[in-house]
């Protein structure tokens, strides 16, 4: 009888009734994946594209990656400039 090794678990969206999700997880986008500066051309580039903000927390994760890409470019910007970039 063969031995399996490292057997896991099937995903338990298989078995529910409702749609399991898979374009989304298999098409999200990280948030991180979604913010960079290009160092040659000086450009910050920020990709919203499908991107759903639902709640403070989520445009909180969105002004610290903006800052961790500016902070070592000693750039400063006011909430409300940052405020007024993403919207």
């Amino acid at each position: 009888m063969p031995r399996m090794r490292d057997v896991k678990l099937m995903d338990e969206r298989i078995f529910r009734e409702a749609p399991m999700g898979l374009r989304n997880a298999l098409l999200a986008l990280p948030l991180e994946a979604r913010f960079k500066y290009d160092t040659d051309k000086n450009v910050l580039f920020l990709n919203f594209e499908k991107l759903e903000v639902a709640s403070l927390a989520d445009v909180e994760r969105i002004r610290q990656n903006v800052e961790r890409l500016c902070e070592p470019l000693r750039r400063r910007y006011t909430q409300s400039s940052i405020t007024t970039i993403l919207f």
